[in-house]
């Protein structure tokens, strides 16, 4: 088996990859165990390693701080806010399909979904997401960007 390499470019709203073991497979635990959850089959699923880290020991998007201070100066879409990671896991896991105003039915079961701002002009939080299927996603072209342009703090914890 060879090793996992870092990706070339991040997806600045959910910088899987910073950390090699993002990209791999891990158990996670539904029910957190500090929330009491068991380490049985009913409440365990397969997640990558990010989302997993993101999520950690939460088991609802409400416990964590509503605001980002995190942004970079993206080349094409200008200053933009990077959203918590726990806002992106729940978000995608609680729309669980893509919310394009087509109608389209790509479902998170067999779809990578990606958060985009409902506004331009708003910081990218909870409020402010729409989830996409890729056909769909309005920043498919412009979410990629060198861990140069990522804040440090980003690069340490999701």
């Amino acid at each position: 088996m060879s090793a996992i390499k870092k990706p070339l470019l991040f997806d600045f709203v959910r910088p899987r990859g910073l950390h090699v073991e993002d990209l791999t497979i891990q158990i996670d635990h539904v029910r957190p165990v500090r929330a009491g959850g068991k380490t049985e089959a009913d409440n365990l699923q397969l997640a990558c390693g990010w989302c997993n880290r993101a999520k950690s020991d939460h088991m609802q998007i409400f416990g964590v701080s509503s605001w980002t201070d995190l942004r970079i100066r993206h080349q094409l879409l200008g200053w933009v806010s990077i959203p918590r990671s726990l806002w992106v896991v729940r978000s995608v896991q609680l729309s669980g399909r893509c919310e394009d105003r087509s109608g389209c039915t790509a479902l998170l079961r067999s779809n990578e979904l990606f958060v985009a701002p409902k506004r331009r002009s708003g910081a990218l939080n909870p409020s402010n997401f729409s989830v996409y299927c890729q056909h769909h996603d309005p920043w498919a072209d412009t979410r990629y960007v060198g861990a140069n342009i990522l804040p440090r703090r980003s690069r340490r914890s999701p």
